[in-house]
Order: structure tokens, then C-alpha cells, then sequence
């Protein structure tokens, strides 16, 4: 069971608690639902399965934020329930639910992913600061995807800009003049490189090289 002891939740640890979406994964029926009762009235949106295979095949296709799990279950333990769903998943942060004698195989579990473990029975003043940490660690994970993901479609952009752009390179010549000559000579044929025709009116260098282009032709024409 989950009990609803507080006396040593701060209001940091429970009221600044973004919603997440919560995973609870526990074969005893009473432990599962009192926690996705409790978390849900804590602003929680929680989902709750009888064993690991069922989990399993629901967060092939259901994204959550956090998975909160038994250790000891039947057929597929909390260790590899959370190893094999960190491969689909590998942002997911789990949380491993363990008895006292069983803390050195959580301490093993946190080894293959687990952000955290809490101790049965579950208490709320251990488990909510818990969540909200792993509720933190989740929001920085996405919003260091989504930056990442901005990043590489401003950094394909401007490689698409270079891609397209006319190279030009000035030589200075040495009577004091410049020359331009195009580097990339695959270009459409409206662009065009003209001779060296003028002279800057002042300065201590002269130019005497432009580049003209005549306008694109227009589609169709």
C-alpha cells in the first residue's frame, strides 16, 4: 500500500510538480491503483499495468514521462522491464519500487538506467520529491532535444545557403589592384564574371575588378 504520511514534504516538493505522465508498473492490484489514485490527484496522468510484458506493449505506442515499477514481479523483473524499454525509449527516466532487503539489486538497476529507487512501502514524503526530480530531469531532456533539433535544421539551412552561394575570391594584384575570379565555375548561366573595367576613385587600395549579374530568366521563358 501506499501511505499518505507528509509530515516531511516541503511545499518545493509538492506544489511547483509539473504533470507528467507516469507509467506504474506493480502485480499487487492494491499497491498499483493506490498509487495512480494518489498521483492522479497530485496532477499526475498516470496509467497502470498488472506486469512487465503488459507495460511493455503499451509503451511501444504510448509515450510517457517517467516509469515507476515493482522489481520483484513474475516473468519479467523491474530490471528488465527497464532495460529493455530504455532501448525504445532511452529519454524515459524509470524509478524502481523495492523492498529493504532487496536495495543492493536496485542499487544493480540503477546501474542499467534507473534515475532513482524508493523504498516499500511507498510513502509520499519519499516518493514525491523523487518524482519531481525525475519530472525535471525529463523536462531538460526534451528541451535539449528540441534545441538540438533546432540547431540542425538552422545548421542545414545555412549549409544550403553556402551550397548556393557564388564563391569569390579577391587577388590583389601587384600594381596595387584587385582581381576577382569565381571558384566554383558550375553556375547558371546568367551569372557572370565580368573583366576588370574600373578603378575606385580613392583610397590607398584600387579596385579594379566587378562582378555583374544580368537578371534570371524568369520560369517559361
Amino acid at each position: 500500500m501506499v501511505s499518505t504520511d507528509e509530515t516531511a514534504l516541503s511545499p518545493s516538493d509538492t506544489d511547483t510538480v509539473a504533470p507528467g505522465r507516469i507509467a506504474v508498473v506493480d502485480d499487487d492490484p492494491r499497491v498499483r491503483t493506490a498509487l495512480c489514485q494518489t498521483l492522479a490527484e497530485r496532477g499526475y496522468h498516470t496509467q497502470g499495468f498488472p506486469s512487465g510484458a503488459e507495460a511493455l506493449a503499451a509503451l511501444c505506442w504510448t509515450d510517457v514521462d517517467v516509469l515507476l515499477c515493482d522489481l520483484m514481479m513474475p516473468e519479467m523483473d523491474g530490471i528488465t522491464l527497464l532495460r529493455t524499454v530504455l532501448e525504445i525509449a532511452p529519454d524515459l527516466v524509470g524509478i524502481i519500487m523495492t523492498g529493504q532487503g532487496s536495495i543492493p539489486t536496485a542499487v544493480a538497476a540503477m546501474q542499467v538506467g534507473a534515475f532513482d529507487y524508493v523504498l516499500k512501502p511507498v510513502t509520499l514524503s519519499a516518493l514525491l520529491p523523487v518524482l519531481a526530480r525525475a519530472m525535471t530531469v525529463r523536462r531538460l531532456q526534451v528541451e535539449c532535444q528540441r534545441a538540438a533539433e533546432t540547431l540542425r535544421r538552422r545548421e542545414e539551412h545555412f549549409r544550403a545557403l553556402i551550397e548556393h552561394a557564388l564563391d569569390i575570391v579577391a587577388i590583389l594584384n601587384e600594381d596595387g589592384t584587385f582581381r576577382y575570379l569565381c571558384v566554383r565555375p558550375a553556375r547558371p548561366s546568367w551569372w557572370n564574371i565580368a573583366p576588370a573595367t574600373k578603378t575606385a576613385p580613392s583610397g590607398p587600395w584600387k579596385s579594379s575588378g566587378t562582378i555583374s549579374c544580368t537578371t534570371p530568366p524568369w520560369p517559361g521563358s
